[in-house]
Formats: C-alpha cells, structure tokens, sequence
C-alpha cells in the first residue's frame, strides 16, 4: 500500500473508533437524570446522525462497485455481495443498492465526479434533515411522473420535494405526491417554467439524468450493473403537481 494509501486508511480506521467509542458511551451513559428536554434532543441528535451515516453507506457502496470488490470476491452481484457480507437481508440489500443508484455520487470512466440522481434529495440526508423513508417517499413519487415535462422543471420539482423532507415526514412527501398526481393537467405551481402534463403534440422530454450519465455508467459485474439498472429514466422523471 502506498503512503497516501496507508495515511488515508489510517484516518478512516481512526474515524471508525471514533464512532465505536461515542456509540459506547452513550449506550453506557446515565439517562435517568436528563430532563425531557435533554432526552427530545438526545433523540434528535442521534437521528440526525443515523442519517448522515447512510450517506456513508451510499459512499461504501459506489466505491465497492466502481472498484468491482464483488467480482473479485467472487460474488455475482453487489446485492449478494452485501448480503453475505453484512449478513443482512436481501430487501436491505436491494434497497442499500437502489439508494446508492440514486443518492450516491458516482464517476464517469475518466474519474470525473457525476452529481447524484436526486441532487437535493442527497443533501437533504447528508445534512441529516431527511431519512431513508423520506428519499424512498421522494424517489417513489418522481418514478410515477410522466416524461412531458421539461429538465429544468424536473430539478426544480425535486427541490420542491427535498425541501418538503427537510421539514416534514415522508407521508407528507407522498401527499404531496398524491394530490398533484390527481390534477394531471394543471399547470404547475411554484415550480417555474414547467410544463403542462399530458398536453398534445408534446414530445417525449429526454432524461437530464440519464443523458448525463448514460455514457459513464458506473458498471460493477462486468457492465451487468449498473447505477441506472432499470430506472435511467426514472431518476428524472417530474412530479405531477406540488401543493402551492
């Protein structure tokens, strides 16, 4: 291993203990004499942190494929590979894999950084302000949105949705969702320059996402998978209407 290399290991394995230490002490310390307050906040505090480390594990899962670590350990996918190796099941894995498509940062063939799917979606949980139910509300809803909508509109809406996470539970992001879905043909509000949905004459819109990262996908199993696997149009469709 070369010196950076070793340095680099060194940090994370030292941020590692760091982490195993906190995690000690709060599992040891005294709640009984904290105030209410002091025991809200406590949770708060936790939960935030629980969120950002799954933003760590999107990190650990795009490097394990863009580096083919399954391949060369033998196994036929990442989902197998993180099944066996974190001993978890395979909905937790297959869910760890579709969060990592969508909210990871992955890279072109030439080492270039590609923002993610959901750009907003992925700050939102590296901020520690939104959860796993919140990014599946937001990605479930932007999959149901047809394709007549254009690109800016579609950044635009995942804003929207993202900034609604930030302050809100994921049902609120799904009625959202939901009440826009039920007025297809309505103009967008507070979402400028969108589209109207289901207008004649409109011809399909092309996917921000996928005409971005399309070429450089970042393949694991020998270009078996991929990032996109399936849903390269999804990641980009709009949602019909947010509440004004």
């Amino acid at each position: 291993m070369s010196s950076t290399g070793g340095s680099v290991g060194s940090r994370v394995a030292e941020h590692l203990s760091m982490l195993a230490a906190a995690v000690d002490g709060l599992l040891e310390a005294g709640l009984a004499w904290l105030s209410d307050g002091d025991v809200v906040e406590m949770m708060r505090g936790l939960e935030r942190s629980l969120r950002r480390a799954e933003a760590v594990s999107h990190r650990l899962v795009v490097e394990s494929v863009e580096r083919s670590v399954s391949v060369s350990l033998g196994y036929t996918s990442p989902r197998k590979f993180l099944i066996d190796v974190l001993r978890i099941s395979g909905a937790d894995a297959s869910a760890r894999v579709t969060a990592a498509r969508e909210l990871g940062v992955w890279h072109t063939l030439a080492g270039d950084p590609m923002a993610p799917v959901f750009p907003e979606t992925a700050a939102a949980q590296r901020d520690g302000d939104i959860g796993t139910d919140h990014a599946r509300a937001i990605a479930k809803v932007m999959r149901k949105i047809p394709h007549a909508v254009g690109n800016d509109a579609v950044a635009d809406a995942e804003a929207v949705l993202a900034r609604l996470a930030r302050t809100g539970t994921p049902e609120d992001v799904e009625q959202a969702g939901h009440r826009r879905a039920a007025q297809p043909r309505r103009v967008q509000c507070g979402v400028p320059g969108a589209a109207r949905v289901g207008s004649a004459g409109q011809a399909p819109r092309s996917s921000r996402h996928g005409d971005r990262h399309d070429d450089a996908r970042a393949t694991g199993e020998g270009g078996r998978w991929s990032r996109h696997d399936g849903q390269t149009r999804s990641g980009s469709r709009i949602l019909g209407h947010i509440p004004c």
